[in-house]
């Protein structure tokens, strides 16, 4: 569930586009890219630090189990551009 949702203030394309960010990385990956979408959750609190430090820590921790070079640059691309923490800098079906 996309975190604006809690507060019943959102963009249902833009909900949308998280959950479909979601769906895309549990396929790809075999595992959901966090549990919730809450700063409790640690995958979500460096993913949403927003940063290219943390989105690099999140790629790290998330490669470990994985082969070398298995997330591409693109598909890293990607999802930040679905899963961003700020839904109006999210990416959008145009």
């Amino acid at each position: 569930m996309a975190p604006e949702i809690r507060t019943k203030n959102y963009d249902g394309k833009r909900v949308d586009i998280f959950a479909a960010g979601v769906i895309l990385f549990i396929l790809y990956s075999g595992s959901p890219p966090f549990e919730k979408a809450v700063n409790t959750d640690p995958y979500y609190k460096v993913f949403s630090a927003n940063t290219t430090k943390s989105f690099a820590t999140f790629w790290n921790a998330h490669s470990k189990r994985k082969p070398e070079g298995f997330y591409t640059d693109d598909f890293k691309d990607l999802i930040v551009g679905m899963l961003g923490p700020i839904p109006e800098n999210r990416f959008t079906m145009e």
